[in-house]
Parts: structure tokens; C-alpha cells; sequence
């Protein structure tokens, strides 16, 4: 009787030690454009936001440092700055991000999935990617008042 306390209790912890674990290694990230500071545009077309945000949520159980990769497709361009957030869970951070879209073609009706590197509670560095939408977003208000022109 007694091993099977004995065991009972050491099954429980292994469980415990085991969920924990999972946890560190959780990553639920939510990202969208937020604000940006200047625009300045181009005679072809394209129109740079070089110091942009995007806004990111840590929907995961633990903590995470999260950097941006970037993003592209035809019309679209989001770039690094080289910056880091340390996220808690359930927090909100600002992550400066360098955009540069063509008016005419970046705004699709697809989101456009950004790249991320985040670095887990348990010292870990996975790759994830979250689309973000273009269309509607405070980005895609530079297209509608005229840059100032380079």
C-alpha cells in the first residue's frame, strides 16, 4: 500500500513538472498595426512609414521576448528594427517596425502574415508568424492623405 503512495505521489509530480513545461513553451501571440510617427512617399508610388508600430498581445500562460522578423509580399514590406519586448502574460507591447507599401496594391483584402522570433519562459527560441490585416488599419491611412515627398 505504501508503494502505491509512494507512486501515486511521484506520478502527480512528474504530471505537474510536465504540464509546467508545456506551459513555459506556450506561445499565443496577437498582432495588428498601431500607430506610426511620420510618412514620406516617393514619385513612384511608394510610401515609407520608418518609424511605425505594431501592437502585440502575449495571449500565452507565461512570459516571452518577442522580436519581429519581418513580412513581404507584392505591395508590402514590414523590416526589424532590431528591437525586443519582454511580454508578460496577458500584456500589451509596442515594437517599432519599418513599413514600406505601394497605395495601389498593399492593401488586400488577405492579411499579411508578419514573421516573429520569440524566446519562451523555458529559454527556448521558436519562429511564429500572425497575419495581420492591412485593410482598414491605421497604416493604410497615409494612402489616404498625400505624403510628404522625398
Amino acid at each position: 500500500m505504501l508503494g502505491v503512495v509512494i507512486g501515486g505521489a511521484a506520478g502527480a509530480e512528474l504530471w505537474a513538472s510536465r504540464d509546467e513545461r508545456a506551459r513555459a513553451g506556450t506561445v499565443a501571440l496577437v498582432a495588428m498595426p498601431g500607430s506610426f510617427g511620420s510618412a514620406s512617399g516617393s514619385d513612384d508610388g511608394r510610401t515609407v512609414l520608418p518609424n511605425a508600430q505594431l501592437v502585440l498581445v502575449n495571449a500565452g500562460p507565461a512570459p516571452i521576448t518577442v522580436r519581429v522578423e519581418g513580412a513581404q509580399r507584392p505591395g508590402a514590406l514590414v523590416r526589424d528594427t532590431g528591437q525586443s519586448r519582454l511580454m508578460r502574460p496577458g500584456g500589451t507591447a509596442w515594437i517599432d517596425v519599418q513599413v514600406t507599401f505601394d497605395c495601389a496594391t498593399a492593401f488586400a483584402p488577405e492579411p499579411l502574415p508578419v514573421s516573429f522570433s520569440v524566446e519562451t519562459a523555458d529559454h527556448r527560441v521558436r519562429r511564429t508568424s500572425y497575419p495581420i490585416a492591412l485593410r482598414g488599419s491605421p497604416w493604410q491611412q497615409v494612402c489616404e492623405r498625400p505624403p510628404v515627398r522625398q
